[in-house]
């Protein structure tokens, strides 16, 4: 398998993993929010969660930022992988 494929399928595996937890995540924060915001109205004071959709898309596509980020160190250490020397020792 050459290296270029195996960095292709590390790179989706960690999109696809980003891809899953957005979504979550961004239900949790969204909840939490809600939850700690709700700890602190009394009779005087109401506060209500403000999160617009452009939040939401702006947090989502940061988060897709990051991913793409985390790939570099796992980028450099494919590139300095030796895929014939690795299924040699792999094998024996």
């Amino acid at each position: 398998m050459p290296v270029r494929r195996i960095a292709a399928v590390v790179t989706n595996e960690n999109l696809a993993a980003v891809a899953l937890g957005v979504p979550l995540g961004l239900a949790a924060g969204a909840l939490a929010s809600w939850w700690f915001l709700e700890s602190f109205n009394s009779d005087l004071f109401t506060f209500e969660p403000a999160l617009s959709w452009p939040t939401l898309a702006a947090a989502a596509g940061g988060v897709l930022l990051a991913g793409l980020a985390s790939q570099l160190p796992a980028m450099l250490a494919i590139r300095r992988l030796d895929v014939a020397r690795v299924v040699r020792e792999r094998a024996r």
